[in-house]
């Protein structure tokens, strides 16, 4: 995961993009593991999905969430 991080990270330096390297390391670990990336900011992330990074929007993940719970509260 950590070389799947800098090799995001010497990409997007080779097209003049930068992140941080704990971002690269959240979407570093999605990539490796298959996952879509929850995230409440989405054009912070948008410059991984080229590299296969899907990207699920938090506001929307959490009104799915309670649509789901409507009937009761959240498991814990």
């Amino acid at each position: 995961m950590l070389r799947r991080a800098l090799l995001l990270d010497v990409g997007l330096s080779k097209i003049g993009l930068r992140l941080e390297f704990r971002d690269l390391i959240v979407g570093a670990s999605a990539l490796e593991r298959g996952l879509p990336l929850v995230t409440g900011n989405l054009r912070h992330f948008e410059r991984l999905e080229e590299e296969g990074l899907s990207l699920i929007d938090l506001r929307d993940f959490m009104e799915k969430l309670r649509g789901l719970y409507a009937g009761g509260s959240l498991p814990t």
